[in-house]
């Protein structure tokens, strides 16, 4: 018959100060951070999809598997959608979150920018995300759609 042996306090974790535990404990943004994040990747994506018209992206999709209860994840290659379109000579330029389009100022969704100011555009627009300019914009969209 085996027996157990008991793990001594003395042990080498002990000496080294290692605790242990059951529970993860990561280190967690503030939400308003992890929102202002996911506007900040997205006019990063636009200022590469402005300079790579042909950029893809890869997405996750999933997909139903005939005789199994579990979806089975698959890779795809996807162009971005552009969130500039060129009008009259000019860009008009929007910025988003998730797929709600933001106030950029005064009430107005769309900036006309010439061609070769559509990257400072997003660039600057970055730098006021940081700054926490547009944060009670940000709070207002993520909450739109929830109960």
């Amino acid at each position: 018959m085996a027996t157990k042996t008991k793990i001594e306090d003395n042990d080498i974790f002990a000496s080294l100060g290692i605790e242990f535990t059951n529970s993860v404990d990561r280190e967690t943004q503030e939400p308003i951070v992890y929102k202002r994040n996911k506007v900040i990747q997205g006019c990063e994506l636009q200022i590469e999809l402005f300079k790579t018209p042909d950029l893809k992206v890869m997405k996750t999709r999933y997909e139903n598997v005939e005789g199994q209860k579990r979806r089975k994840a698959i890779e795809i290659e996807k162009q971005p959608k552009k969130w500039f379109q060129k009008s009259n000579g000019k860009y008009l330029c929007e910025v988003r979150y998730g797929a709600k389009r933001m106030e950029i100022r005064d009430g107005n969704r769309f900036a006309k920018v010439e061609g070769d100011k559509v990257v400072a555009f997003y660039e600057g627009f970055i730098q006021l995300v940081r700054t926490g300019m547009y944060d009670m914009q940000i709070m207002k969209l993520s909450a739109k759609g929830r109960t």
